[in-house]
């Protein structure tokens, strides 16, 4: 990282070969070449975003968000950062719609047309809830 703020490093020869590379690499998908500029990815370089993915992926052997969930149900309208990290960990996301004109309510109804449409594509084991939604339940 300290290369990273400060490029000069990059002519330094105590620094380790990987080291500086790894810094190259970064500064290289910067805008303007520094960690300090402008970018249009407003969640993060993709360059860091996979690292860490791919990171947690093999760490963890993919095992929680690549065998045990597939799917998940997904608010609409949802976290803008969501879907980027359930498409980094391959997991698919399965809207279901809120009622903006009943207080972002959700309806039963609604979560099982969510299910019967993801039939096929994937298999949701989790249901994403943001804290203004209200879960309302009525009998079909």
């Amino acid at each position: 990282m300290a290369v990273c703020l400060y490029p000069e490093l990059l002519e330094e020869n105590t620094l380790p070969l990987d080291v500086r590379q790894r810094a190259k690499r970064l500064l290289g998908v910067c805008s303007g070449g520094s960690v300090g500029s402008y970018s249009t990815a407003t969640s993060g370089l993709p360059l860091v975003k996979k690292s860490i993915a791919d990171f947690i992926m093999k760490r963890d052997n993919g095992i929680f968000l690549g065998i045990l969930l597939t799917g998940v149900l997904t608010p609409v309208p949802c976290p803008h950062t969501l879907p980027m990290l359930t498409d980094m960990s391959g997991v698919k996301l399965v809207p279901y719609q809120l009622k903006e004109e009943a207080g972002w309510t959700v309806e039963l109804e609604e979560l099982q047309q969510a299910l019967a449409t993801a039939r096929g594509d994937c298999e949701p084991r989790a249901i994403y809830i943001t804290q203004s939604a209200t879960l309302t339940l009525t009998t079909c």
